[in-house]
């Protein structure tokens, strides 16, 4: 009796814990599969050939809200930045959208006028995308992407 006992607490104490899937997730579909990497390389016409470094974080607390950062180097003429950053928005829209999310606001701006936002939300989960970037030396870029959750 003792064991059974004690076998049950530690079944509702593992549940409690784990959650058991009852929570609603903390965080979109669109956030988990999201990667700026694949975008940027369904577009390499855009870009100078060359090895590309994506990396990635993703941190916060599950409450009030969770964040997920990329950045990805790669090598682009300056007269090849306009262009590329109109279809990585658009990628970034379809992305969106295909998971099930509905795009709520948009922005751009920037002294390059090519850094944008984009808000989203998909079910009880709003989300914010935000893109930028920064030359390096020669024809090196940084885009940084960073989507925030709540």
């Amino acid at each position: 009796m003792q064991k059974s006992i004690l076998i049950l607490s530690l079944l509702i104490l593992s549940a409690s814990l784990c959650g058991c899937g009852s929570e609603v997730s903390s965080q979109s579909t669109f956030k988990e599969k999201f990667t700026i990497g694949t975008i940027v390389e369904d577009n390499a016409q855009y870009l100078i050939p060359g090895p590309r470094e994506l990396f990635g974080s993703e941190y916060g607390p599950s409450e009030p809200f969770t964040q997920k950062q990329e950045e990805i180097v790669f090598q682009i003429e300056p007269v090849d930045l306009p262009a590329f950053f109109t279809v990585i928005r658009s990628g970034i829209e379809e992305s969106i959208i295909g998971s099930g999310a509905s795009i709520v606001g948009q922005g751009s701006g920037g002294v390059t006028g090519t850094s944008f936002s984009i808000q989203y939300r998909a079910n009880e989960v709003y989300g914010t995308i935000n893109v930028w970037g920064g030359r390096g030396e020669g024809t090196t870029y940084t885009l940084i992407v960073l989507i925030t959750e709540s």
